[in-house]
């Protein structure tokens, strides 16, 4: 039953980021298959999107499949200098913030 749902997962055409960013949390760490759903949908997100729901992706390092959200980010880095500074400023405050 659970195998039947990540297929239909896969078939599945929602455009809502949020929704991918809810399989990218620790709770489905396990799930190689719902992470890539999620990485999916990021990628049909808006520049906009991404940068709004960056502090999320940045979090979701944390996954044992953060191999996948770095190449993303990467990728997204090399297509937006927004995106790029973005994720620079982000990770300087978080640099900072366990400094503390």
């Amino acid at each position: 039953k659970k195998n039947y749902l990540i297929k239909e997962l896969f078939l599945w055409k929602s455009s809502h980021i949020h929704k991918g960013l809810n399989y990218l949390s620790l709770q489905y760490n396990d799930n190689y298959n719902l992470h890539k759903i999620a990485i999916r949908l990021l990628n049909r997100a808006s520049k906009k999107s991404i940068i709004f729901y960056l502090p999320q992706l940045l979090q979701s390092l944390r996954t044992k499949t953060n191999h996948e959200i770095e190449k993303f980010l990467l990728e997204k880095c090399n297509e937006s200098t927004m995106i790029a500074h973005q994720l620079i400023w982000l990770l300087q405050v978080e640099q900072k913030s366990k400094l503390f």
